[in-house]
């Protein structure tokens, strides 16, 4: 079974085994803002669905972006690296973790659920997937977060390796498998499956259309979350 944490777990270890580069990875996870954070925009906009982390609009990108202009500046050698850790059970970032100055030709690794994401296609059906995705609010602000600072996040992206699942319902399928597993471990009741994952239905099945077309490396997934194949652009 392969996941986005999985795979990037596997790249830094074949990085740093068959390599003398270093390799530093993170999770478009832990720049989420916190609960306190995503309560003060949900206000600001009147959009209810944005104190949900997940889409986008729930992160903190102003501060991935200086972590990218510290990357690609010509003093990246001469500074430690100070990233964020993001704790889903207190919903908020717990610490910062702080790394040793890259050097020249050393790698890093950012992998999210929605990392490349586009914003909407001309010809996109304008159709409500579901009822969160009826609220046009939501939407339209979803599309702008896209257009602004992920839009510019992802062009500072060298390589973009996409995970192509088999389709929407596998997502929804494979989540479910999480949250029952969860259950069976603390107990409880755990979320409904498909209410949570209404804020993620357009841009997932927006990226399954686009990415494999656009990404540097597609890994294609198979129904049971082995790998199927894999294809790389020339």
């Amino acid at each position: 079974m392969i996941s986005r944490s999985t795979s990037l777990q596997v790249l830094q270890s074949l990085i740093t085994t068959n390599t003398s580069r270093r390799c530093i990875g993170i999770s478009l996870d832990d720049f989420y803002l916190s609960a306190e954070g995503r309560a003060r925009k949900a206000n600001a906009t009147g959009i209810e669905a944005l104190s949900i982390r997940g889409p986008p609009g729930t992160h903190q990108t102003q501060r991935l972006l200086k972590v990218l202009a510290r990357l690609h500046g010509s003093s990246s050698c001469n500074h430690e690296l100070v990233l964020p850790r993001f704790d889903k059970a207190l919903d908020t970032t717990v610490e910062d973790e702080t790394f040793p100055a890259l050097r020249p030709g050393d790698i890093f690794l950012l992998e999210g659920w929605c990392v490349a994401a586009p914003p909407p296609p001309t010809d996109e059906s304008t159709a409500a997937l579901n009822s969160l995705d009826a609220d046009l609010r939501f939407r339209e602000f979803v599309d702008e977060e896209l257009r602004g600072d992920y839009s510019e996040i992802w062009s500072q992206l060298d390589v973009h390796v996409h995970l192509q699942v088999p389709s929407w319902t596998c997502v929804l399928r494979w989540r479910q498998d999480q949250e029952d597993e969860l259950r069976r471990k603390v107990g409880g009741d755990g979320i409904d499956v498909k209410e949570f994952c209404r804020g993620y239905e357009r841009i997932t099945r927006r990226m399954l259309k686009s990415c494999p077309d656009e990404a540097d490396a597609v890994i294609f997934l198979g129904e049971d979350h082995s790998i199927a194949g894999c294809k790389i652009r020339n």
